[in-house]
């Protein structure tokens, strides 16, 4: 998915089939998730597709410390 901050390779559903690719990459050393794209037959949805789901502020939480987790729990 593509937001205005860029690609979200990590919010996606992948097919068991993308497994030995994924695993491929990182035994070459590609790590970023971004490149996913390159390597993968892959479908982007839109935000408004995304909206539909529930809120942006929830599903695109970034949560790396308990800080974060209290803001996220805060969002109503």
């Amino acid at each position: 998915m593509r937001t205005p901050a860029g690609v979200e390779p990590l919010l996606a559903c992948y097919r068991r089939h993308a497994a030995p690719v994924i695993r491929a990459a990182i035994a070459a050393g590609a790590l970023r998730p971004a490149d996913l794209g390159a390597r993968l037959d892959i479908r982007e949805i839109t935000l408004e597709e995304l909206r539909t789901y529930g809120d942006l502020a929830r599903l695109l939480a970034n949560l790396n410390s308990p800080d974060d987790l209290a803001r996220y729990e805060s969002i109503e």
